[in-house]
């Protein structure tokens, strides 16, 4: 795919960014759940999901990927199309597969103070010079350490030094268990805690969620889906997440509020069929819900 097809789709569909979320990770074409023929390929990807999870709180949302020929160009005029910037992508033919191309930090370097940038599960050395590029001259840095399929994997030293130099550093319930065997969440987070994580969130899919932050857990429950799930939620919630948190570092409520998104995208049968003031409003009425249930930070 030509780049300059990628940007003139992009740049004529949605103008000049304004402040919300970068969402720097993969950008792919989905699997479609449905039998029928007539189904449209859909776009999907950890940057996508996250994007969409930001979204759907309601915050602009840019993606910041390499996209391949994998990704066609009427898949990237539907994206921007939904409201999603991608002027911090750039196009390229030379991806053996989907995935094999790390956004690289320069993608970032017109991203304002206005903007929070979520690093989505990439290497641990381009996460690290994602985060040294942006960490001085943004909003908030959010890093989900959900592993990139076909990387190496993380060791706990590394995933210490990204949380000491992030805002806050999310992790699912078997990457933590891999890397602190036997031990339980709540333990896990404060270790995180007192070796310098500012906050730290473990994902533990239909159990809901654990976090800390200055010391307070809080636990936040995972909200019923109303049908089985058709996507993953895990990305969706860490945008979500960054979204939410950046303003007031409010935990508890980025908690809610991610969970409630993550739920709300894995009823859908792609990403982008729930960018709708109905997708919204689902998101808010299921957050307040799970606002309204969480017990005090403990």
């Amino acid at each position: 795919m030509p780049g300059s097809a990628l940007n003139n789709g992009v740049r004529g569909s949605v103008g000049k960014p304004s402040s919300g979320v970068v969402a720097v990770g993969l950008l792919s074409t989905l699997a479609r759940t449905e039998t029928s023929e007539a189904a449209a390929p859909s776009a999907g990807g950890s940057a996508l999901l996250a994007a969409v999870g930001a979204w759907l709180v309601g915050r602009d949302a840019a993606i910041c990927a390499v996209i391949g020929p994998h990704v066609s160009v009427d898949l990237v005029r539907r994206i921007t199309q939904h409201g999603i910037d991608l002027s911090r992508s750039r196009a390229t033919a030379d991806v053996a597969t989907e995935g094999d191309i790390e956004p690289s930090p320069e993608q970032l370097a017109s991203v304002s103070r206005d903007w929070s940038v979520h690093l989505c599960g990439l290497s641990a050395g381009r996460q690290r010079e994602l985060l040294h590029a942006v960490s001085q001259r943004v909003m908030t840095v959010t890093i989900d350490t959900a592993k990139k399929p076909g990387s190496s994997v993380l060791t706990k030293t590394e995933l210490v030094e990204l949380a000491v130099n992030c805002d806050a550093i999310l992790t699912g319930r078997l990457e933590a268990e891999r890397l602190w065997p036997a031990q339980p969440p709540r333990e896990i987070l404060r270790q995180l805690a007192r070796q310098g994580a500012r906050a730290a969130v473990i994902k533990l899919g239909v159990g809901g969620s654990i976090g800390i932050r200055e010391g307070r857990i809080t636990w936040m429950s995972a909200f019923p889906l109303t049908r089985p799930p058709l996507l993953p939620g895990g990305d969706a919630y860490a945008g979500a997440f960054s979204a939410v948190f950046a303003p007031d570092r409010n935990l508890a409520h980025a908690m809610a509020w991610a969970t409630a998104a993550a739920s709300t995208v894995m009823e859908s049968p792609s990403p982008l069929e729930v960018m709708t003031d109905f997708g919204r409003r689902t998101v808010e009425s299921r957050a307040r819900a799970l606002e309204s249930d969480t017990a005090p930070s403990t």
